[in-house]
C-alpha cells in the first residue's frame, strides 16, 4: 500500500514574494544570421551557428514553428527558423552566465527560462522584445527545470533546495513551497503536470549514491505529498506521466527507465541499449516526455534520443553524430515538437539538432515470448524473429535492468547469429540462450533485446524472472 506524507496549505512554508527586478527599457542587442544545415544519416539534422563555445543549454520547439534556446556561454537567446535556418540572438541582459535547464513558452507566446547560477527566473516578449526578471527568494537555490501550466502559472525546480517555485501570472512575485520530509541538503529536479497534479522528482544530497524519489503538488490547494516507492530510486531527473496516469522516470547515474505505479509506488525498471561511446558507462539518460503512447528520452553519454512505447514492448533509439574530438556531443536538452520530431542542443559543440524517427521502421525484432524464466544455473531459448523493409545489416546484443548500466550480471546471453544482412522485404529467425550462473541473484528483471543498424538500434523487451 501507499503511505504519503500530506501538509495542508496552511502549514505549507510559502515563502516571501519578490517582484520583478524590472524590465529593460530598451530593446536588447539582437544578432541576425543564417545556421549552417547539413545531415548525420537519414534522420538527423544539425544546425551550426558558427560558435563552438555557445553552450546551447535549454530548448524549446514553439509556436509558429520557431525552435528557441539560451545559449548559456554567450548569455544569448536564439530563435531559429527551422525551414530557413535564420536565427535572431537576443542578448540576455544578464550579470553572470546564464545557465538555463529549464525553457517554455506561455500562452501569450512568451518566454520563460532559468539562470540556476544567477537564481533567477527570466521572460522574454517576442512581441516588444523586452526581457524581465524575477528573483528566486532562497539564496543558492538554483533553478532548474521550468514549465507554465495552462493557467499561465509559472512552476520552477529548485536544484539545491527542497522547495518548489511559481510565478502566479497575476500576482508577478516568485513564491516557494518547502517540500515536506526532505531535509535541507535536498534538490527539486523536474516537473510533470497531470491534471491537477504538478509531480516532481527529488534528490538528497546527503548521501553519496543520491537517493531520491517522487512527489506532488496538489494544484487546488498547494499542498504536497511525498509518494512512498516500493524501492528508492537513485539520481532521478527525467518525469512523465502517460494518459494513463502511469509515471515514467528515468536515472542520470543508472542506465534506467522507470515506470511508477502512482497509486501502489510499485517500481519497474528497463534497460536501454548498450552504450556506444563509454559502454562500460552505460547512457546516462537525462529528461522524458510521454507523448501519443510513446516515453521519449535523451542519452546523455549514450549519444542517443529515443522512445519506449509500452504497449508494443518497443524502444526505438537513434544515434546522434559524434562530437569533433570523437566523442558524445553532450545532448543534455530536448523538446518534443508537435510532429513528433525531437529538437535537442549540442551543448559542447555549439549546435542544436533535430531527430525525425523513420515510420515505418526500416526494420523489425520481435520476441516470441513476453516472459523468460532461469533458475540458477540452468537455461532457456528466446526464439527471435527479424524482418527489414529495406536491405540493412545489423548486430545483435541484449541488456538487463540487473545492473545500473545494462551489463546482464549473473547472465550469460548467446546469439545464434551475432549480425545478419537482410534484403528488402527478407526475414530471418536467430535465437538467443540465456544461462544463469550459481551466483545470479534472485529477482523480476526486464530484458532489452537489440538489433542495431549503422544508425538506427529497435529494441524488444521481455521479463525475466531469475529464480532461487
Amino acid at each position: 500500500m501507499r503511505r504519503s506524507l500530506l501538509i495542508p496549505l496552511a502549514a505549507l512554508a510559502v515563502i516571501g514574494a519578490l517582484l520583478l527586478l524590472g524590465f529593460v527599457n530598451q530593446a536588447p542587442l539582437a544578432a541576425r544570421g543564417g545556421a549552417r544545415v547539413s545531415s548525420y544519416g537519414p534522420y538527423v539534422k544539425e544546425y551550426d551557428f558558427g560558435n563552438r563555445n555557445l553552450a546551447p543549454y535549454a530548448i524549446k520547439a514553439a509556436s509558429r514553428g520557431y525552435v528557441w534556446f539560451v545559449a548559456s556561454n554567450t548569455s544569448q537567446l536564439f530563435r531559429l527558423d527551422p525551414a530557413t535556418g535564420a536565427y535572431v540572438a537576443y542578448k540576455i541582459p544578464s550579470s553572470r552566465t546564464v545557465s538555463a535547464w529549464g525553457l517554455d513558452e506561455d500562452a501569450n507566446g512568451t518566454l520563460w527560462f532559468t539562470s540556476g547560477y544567477e537564481n533567477l527566473i527570466w521572460s522574454f516578449d517576442p512581441q516588444n522584445e523586452r526581457f524581465s526578471s524575477y528573483a528566486v527568494p532562497r539564496a543558492g537555490a538554483f533553478p532548474g527545470r521550468l514549465l507554465v501550466d495552462p493557467k499561465g502559472v509559472v512552476w520552477f525546480t529548485e536544484f539545491y533546495a527542497p522547495s518548489i517555485g511559481y510565478i502566479s501570472p497575476s500576482a508577478h512575485a516568485v513564491r516557494e513551497l518547502r517540500v515536506p520530509g526532505l531535509g535541507e541538503k535536498a534538490g527539486t529536479i523536474e516537473l510533470a503536470l497531470a491534471g491537477q497534479r504538478l509531480w516532481f522528482t527529488w534528490v538528497s544530497y546527503e548521501k553519496s549514491d543520491l537517493p531520491g524519489g517522487v512527489g506532488y503538488v496538489d494544484l487546488n490547494t498547494l499542498s504536497v505529498q511525498l509518494l512512498q516507492l516500493s524501492r528508492p530510486l537513485y539520481l532521478a531527473s527525467g518525469l512523465t506521466v502517460d494518459p494513463s496516469g502511469r509515471l515514467w522516470l528515468v536515472q542520470h547515474g543508472p542506465s534506467l527507465l522507470i515506470s511508477v505505479d502512482p497509486v501502489t509506488g510499485s517500481v519497474l525498471s528497463y534497460s536501454t541499449s548498450a552504450g556506444l561511446v563509454y559502454p562500460s558507462s552505460g547512457n546516462l539518460p537525462y529528461w522524458a516526455v510521454a507523448s501519443d503512447g510513446r516515453v521519449y528520452f535523451n542519452e546523455h553519454i549514450g549519444n542517443k534520443i529515443g522512445f519506449y512505447s509500452p504497449e508494443a514492448r518497443q524502444l526505438v533509439e537513434v544515434k546522434l553524430p559524434l562530437s569533433a574530438s570523437g566523442s558524445f556531443v553532450n545532448a543534455i536538452f530536448f523538446s518534443l515538437a508537435p510532429s513528433r520530431d525531437v529538437w535537442f542542443s549540442e551543448v559542447t559543440e555549439g549546435k542544436v539538432g533535430v531527430v525525425h524517427f523513420p515510420d515505418p521502421l526500416p526494420f523489425q525484432i520481435a520476441a516470441l515470448a513476453n516472459q523468460v524464466t532461469l533458475s540458477r544455473g540452468g537455461q532457456a531459448v528466446l526464439p527471435l524473429s527479424v524482418s527489414a523493409k529495406e536491405p540493412v545489416a545489423l548486430k545483435f546484443e541484449a541488456t538487463g535492468s540487473m545492473s545500473n548500466n545494462g551489463t546482464l550480471v549473473g547472465i550469460r546471453a548467446s546469439f545464434s547469429e551475432a549480425q545478419a544482412s537482410l534484403a528488402a522485404g527478407q526475414a530471418a529467425q536467430l535465437s538467443l540462450l540465456l544461462e544463469a550462473t550459481n551466483g545470479a541473484a534472485p529477482g523480476r528483471y526486464t530484458l532489452t533485446v537489440t538489433a542495431s543498424s549503422q544508425y538506427l538500434q529497435v529494441s524488444t523487451t521481455l521479463e525475466l524472472e531469475v529464480m532461487p
